[in-house]
């Protein structure tokens, strides 16, 4: 553990949160972490409600260190970007307008830093309408340092992310609705952080409302279509690291995601799984 406790930014993407962003926030006001080691940095997202308003007063008035950015470009992947260019402080966490930390997720997290250490990921849950579900940490893989799952349980090192992510671009970002994380997470494969994995609980996936899964339910094929993209994406940055057991075990992974998504989606679909599961061999021969 580091001797002292070091700055954290907390990184926002907001698009019309102004029914959940107090909730979110009140979650970091009330870490037992010291406030003036956190910086609360949040970005509009094309929002059409009143959100980022509601969140400006409820941060003044809780004397919270903050910056309001904005993106035109819709989608989290831009969000994102613009969020972690202007990180200043030596780690960051991503936050979503509608989910939580836990209280004590910030020590938590920082507890299983050392000067080596590029992340430290939590465990975390999702809450349903009327049940909670209790998740591990996420999906790491140990031999080759890498996640292809979510970003929001995990401290990242600032300087870490910029030089694993210097050489993408802004044109590479795509919004696909889902698998978005692939735009962060694939030049950071390539690059193989240094990682610990705490099984502390840090973090809260609000499933209540309804996000992007159950937005694509109704048009599959355009899922399915962003779900190819994203993974075209992923496969062109992690072949030009031209690692041959670092892409066998990517692949692997991506196989099996791959497989669930085409049972999930496209269920009653057999011509349309059919054309797809070519597509997905295609992408990873």
């Amino acid at each position: 553990m580091l001797k002292t406790l070091p700055a954290i930014s907390v990184c926002i993407p907001c698009y019309n949160v102004e029914k959940t962003i107090v909730s979110s926030l009140g979650s970091i006001v009330n870490q037992n972490y010291p406030k003036n080691k956190i910086v609360v940095l949040l970005c509009d997202n094309n929002s059409t409600d009143k959100g980022i308003e509601i969140a400006k007063k409820y941060l003044q008035k809780n004397k919270m260190n903050f910056k309001i950015l904005s993106e035109k470009a819709k989608g989290q992947p831009f969000a994102r970007w613009t969020l972690w260019h202007n990180v200043r402080t030596p780690y960051f966490v991503f936050l979503d307008g509608d989910d939580w930390y836990l209280p004590n997720a910030f020590k938590d997290l920082v507890g299983g830093l050392k000067k080596d250490i590029d992340m430290v990921l939590g465990g975390g849950a999702y809450v349903l309408e009327r049940w909670m579900f209790w998740k591990s940490t996420p999906f790491f893989n140990k031999k080759y340092n890498y996640t292809l799952s979510v970003v929001w349980s995990i401290l990242f090192k600032t300087s870490y992310v910029k030089q694993a992510l210097s050489k993408q671009k802004y044109s590479d970002l795509h919004c696909t609705q889902i698998m978005e994380e692939i735009y962060f997470y694939a030049y950071i494969c390539v690059h193989q952080p240094r990682v610990i994995r705490i099984e502390n609980k840090v973090y809260v996936y609000n499933k209540t409302i309804d996000k992007s899964v159950s937005k694509v339910k109704d048009n599959c094929i355009e899922f399915m279509n962003n779900f190819v993209y994203a993974f075209k994406y992923l496969m062109s940055v992690v072949k030009e690291s031209k690692n041959p057991k670092l892409i066998k075990s990517i692949k692997k992974n991506c196989r099996e995601k791959a497989r669930g998504v085409l049972k999930f989606y496209l269920k009653n679909k057999k011509r349309e799984r059919k054309v797809y599961k070519k597509m997905y061999a295609d992408i990873l021969k």
